[in-house]
C-alpha cells in the first residue's frame, strides 16, 4: 500500500509537472503568434 502510494504520488507529480511545460509552451506559441 505505502509503495504503490508512494509511486502515485511521484507519477501525478511527474504528470503535473510536465502539464505545466505544455501550457507553458503553448503560451510562448500564443504570444509569438500575437506578435506577428
Amino acid at each position: 500500500m505505502g509503495i504503490a502510494k508512494g509511486i502515485g504520488i511521484a507519477f501525478s507529480d511527474d504528470w503535473h509537472r510536465r502539464f505545466l511545460q505544455e501550457q507553458k509552451e503553448i503560451s510562448l506559441r500564443l504570444a509569438s503568434d500575437a506578435d506577428r
